[in-house]
C-alpha cells in the first residue's frame, strides 16, 4: 500500500517506517528536515510538513495524492521553543484527517497515547484530536499504547532509564509505585501493521500493552540489571524537590523530568491486556525477556547517564556565561588595566572593551536559556572562547603560567560546548 506516515523521525515513527518498508509498503513521510530523513531511509519519499504551520486542510490535500493509509506518528510531551501542543496534537491532524475525507483516503491510524483522559494539556491536545476523528465517516483505529520501550529510547523511557542508571541510588517520584505495562516498540509495530491490511481494527480504539503490570520501581531495577549496572538502594524524594526539579525542565527544555511528564506518570492508567489479546489476536512479549533478547553495549549505558547530565551542562554553560557578563559589566576597569601590559595603549579602553564583551557574553546566557538556533549558538560560543584566548595570549601572555591557569580553563569550557552540541542533537 501506498503509506503516509508523519513524526517519522520520531522513536516509534522512525521504527514503524522501518517495519512498513520490510513489509513492502511504499511510504511517504511528512516530516519537518526531509533530507535528514532521506539519509536515514533513502528509499523513501521525504517531504517538508511542519505541524505547527500546517493547520488547514489545503495544507495537506498534495501529499495526499494516491496515498491509501495515513499514519499519524506526530506527538510532543509539552510545549517548547518553536512547537506548540495544541498545533502538533490537535489542530494539525484534524487538518489532516478532513483532508483525507476530501482525498478519499482508504483509512486513518492515529497513534495517540494511553491517559488521554487526564487533565495535563498532553492529554487534552491528544483527545481532542482522537474524539475528532472518531465523528469522520472513513475507516480509522485509534491506537492508545502504554509505556512504549525498545532498545533504543526517548521521552518517557530515556528519563526512566536516566533515573536506572544514576550513580548512587535510584530516585523515586513518590514510592514508585505508578504502574505500566510496558509494550515493545516490535510489537507495536505489529499492531499498526495488522491495523493495515485487515478490517478487523476498523471504527476501534484500542490500547497496546504489554502482559506485565510493572511499578516504576521493578522497572527502573530492572532496566538497571539490563545497562550491566549493580542493584542499588531506592530513595523516595520528596515532592517538592520533585517537582521544582519539573519546572526547571519546563524552563531549559531538557532533561530526564518535565511538569506534564510528571503528571502522565503519575494519572496513566492500566490498559485491559486479555482485551488487546481478543481483538487483536497478538500476543505481546514480557518486558525482562525482552531485555534478554536485547543485551545493552555501552551506548545505552552512556546515554541513560548522559541524559541526566544534559540538563546539568546546559544550565552549567548558561552560569558560566551569566558570570562572565556580570564580571565585564560591573569589574572595575582599574582591575583589569594590567591584561594589557602588552599594549598599554589599550588600557584607557579597559573598561569600554570588559563591557563590550560582557554584553556579549550575556547575550550568549540569554539565548542559551531561551535554546536559541543552539547549532548556531555553538559557534558563536566556541568563536567567543577562541577570541578571548587569542586576544589575552597577544596582551598578556604570562596568564599561561598562572597557577590558577585563567587561560588553561577554557580548555575544559571548550569541550563541555562541544559536548553540548552533541548531546542538544536528539534526532
Amino acid at each position: 500500500m501506498r503509506i503516509l506516515i508523519t513524526g517519522a523521525n520520531g522513536f516509534i515513527g522512525s521504527h514503524l517506517t522501518a517495519q512498513l518498508l520490510q513489509a513492502g509498503h511504499d511510504v511517504k513521510a511528512a516530516v519537518r528536515d526531509p533530507e535528514k530523513l532521506k539519509r536515514r531511509f533513502p528509499v523513501i519519499q521525504a517531504v517538508f510538513a511542519d505541524l505547527n504551520r500546517f493547520t488547514k486542510p489545503s495544507d495537506w490535500q498534495e501529499l495526499l495524492k494516491k496515498i491509501d493509509v495515513v499514519i499519524n506518528c506526530a506527538g510532543l510531551l509539552q510545549t517548547r521553543h518553536g512547537q506548540k501542543l495544541s498545533s502538533i496534537h490537535a489542530q494539525a491532524p484534524i487538518a489532516l484527517f478532513d483532508a483525507c475525507v476530501l482525498a478519499k483516503t482508504k483509512k486513518i491510524i492515529q497513534i495517540s497515547a494511553i491517559g488521554v483522559e487526564g487533565t495535563s494539556d498532553f492529554a487534552r491536545t491528544k483527545r481532542q484530536a482522537d474524539d475528532y476523528l472518531e465523528t469522520l465517516k472513513i475507516d480509522w483505529t485509534i491506537l492508545r499504547p502504554s509505556l512504549v520501550y525498545g532498545r533504543d529510547s526517548y521521552g518517557g523511557t530515556a528519563m526512566l532509564r536516566a533515573l536506572a542508571a544514576s550513580p548512587f541510588f535510584i530516585p523515586l517520584i513518590g514510592k514508585g509505585d505508578q504502574k505500566f505495562q510496558p509494550i515493545h516498540i516490535n510489537d507495536l509495530c505489529e499492531c499498526v501493521l495488522l491495523a493495515i491490511k485487515t478490517k478487523k481494527l476498523a471504527k476501534k480504539i484500542i490500547s497496546p500493552c504489554g502482559p506485565d503490570i510493572m511499578t516504576v520501581r521493578e522497572i527502573t531495577s530492572q532496566w538497571r540489571a539490563w545497562l550491566g549496572l549493580p542493584s542499588t538502594k531506592f530513595i523516595q524524594m520528596p515532592k517538592g524537590l520533585i517537582t521544582s526539579a519539573a519546572r526547571l525542565g519546563d524552563i531549559f527544555g531538557k532533561g530526564p523530568l518535565a511538569t506534564t511528564a510528571l503528571q502522565q506518570i503519575n494519572d496513566s492508567p492500566l490498559a485491559d491486556f486479555k482485551a488487546y489479546q481478543r481483538t487483536t489476536g497478538l500476543t505481546p512479549k514480557s518486558f525482562q525477556s525482552m531485555l534478554i533478547n536485547e543485551p545493552s553495549n555501552a551506548d545505552a549505558l552512556w546515554h541513560a547517564r548522559l541524559y541526566a547530565a544534559r540538563p546539568l551542562i546546559h544550565i552549567t554553560l548558561i552560569l558560566i556565561w551569566l558570570w562572565s557578563g556580570l564580571m565585564g559589566l560591573f569589574l572595575p576597569p582599574d582591575q583589569l588595566q594590567h591584561l594589557f601590559s602588552a599594549l598599554p595603549e589599550l588600557q584607557p579602553h579597559a573598561g569600554l572593551l570588559a563591557k563590550l564583551t560582557g554584553l556579549a557574553d550575556l547575550a550568549i546566557a540569554l539565548g542559551l536559556l531561551m535554546r536559541w538556533r543552539y547549532k548556531t549558538l555553538y559557534w558563536i560560543q566556541m568563536l567567543m572562547v577562541l577570541g578571548y584566548c587569542s586576544a589575552l595570549t597577544v596582551l598578556s601572555p604570562g596568564l599561561w603560567l598562572d597557577p590558577l591557569g585563567p587561560l588553561l580553563k577554557n580548555l575544559p569550557i571548550l569541550m563541555l560546548i562541544i559536548i553540548h552540541r552533541i548531546l542538544e542533537e536528539e534526532r
